[in-house]
Formats: structure tokens, sequence, C-alpha cells
């Protein structure tokens, strides 16, 4: 049980890193705030390059929101997976004691059939 805790906690920690990974390039792409020099067609006029860049950046922006929540759609699933492989190994666990109670007491029902068992042979022979 204690190797599918530490296992949930793990993948709960990876999905954590990419959350931050992707909140971070959220914000880079946000805050670029000049155009790269200029790669622009000559035929470009300098406000229509501006533009571009603008709307690339803002693209960009969009695109890592979208990736952090995606990200965190995937934590909250990691930590549902997370706790519902708890819940299955907690509940295994009291299965596996229910399973040894349940062979005590169908021995100590063995033990109890051969004592009762005994005076009965004797009397009939």
């Amino acid at each position: 049980m204690q190797r599918v805790k530490g296992l949930s906690h793990t993948g709960s920690l990876q999905a954590q890193n990419f959350r931050e990974v992707t909140e971070r390039l959220a914000a880079t792409a946000h805050n670029i705030s000049h155009p790269v020099d200029s790669l622009a067609e000559e035929s470009q006029s300098p406000q229509q390059a501006l533009d571009d860049t603008s709307q690339t950046i803002t693209g960009i922006h969009e695109m890592g929101q979208h990736m952090a929540a995606a990200s965190d759609q995937q934590a909250n699933a990691d930590d549902d997976n997370c706790q519902q492989i708890t819940i299955l190994a907690c509940v295994s666990d009291q299965n596996a004691k229910l399973a040894k109670h349940s062979a005590q007491i169908s021995e100590d029902m063995q033990a109890t059939a051969q004592a009762l068992n005994a005076p009965i042979e004797r009397f009939n022979r």
C-alpha cells in the first residue's frame, strides 16, 4: 500500500511540475513586449510587422493558457486517480483482514465440530 501511495504522490508531483512549466511559458509569452528583429518581408510596413508580431504573441499566450488549463485538468484527474488508488488499497487491506478473520473462524468452527464429534463417537461405540 505504501508503494501505491508513493506512486500516486509521484504522479501528482509530476503533474504539478508540468503545470508550473506551462504557466511559466504562458507568463513568458505574455510578457514579450517588443518584436523580434525585423524578420518580416521587405514589402511589409513596420506597422504590419508589429501587428503580425503582436498577433503571434497573443496566439502564443493563448496557447500557454490552454496548456495551463489542460495541465490543471490533468492534475485534477491525477489527484482523483491517486485518491481512488488509495481507496482501493484501503479496501484491499480490509478485505485481506476479513479473509484472515474468516479463515480463523472457519478453523475455530472445525475445531468445535471435532470436539462435538468426539462424544458422539464414544456414545455410538
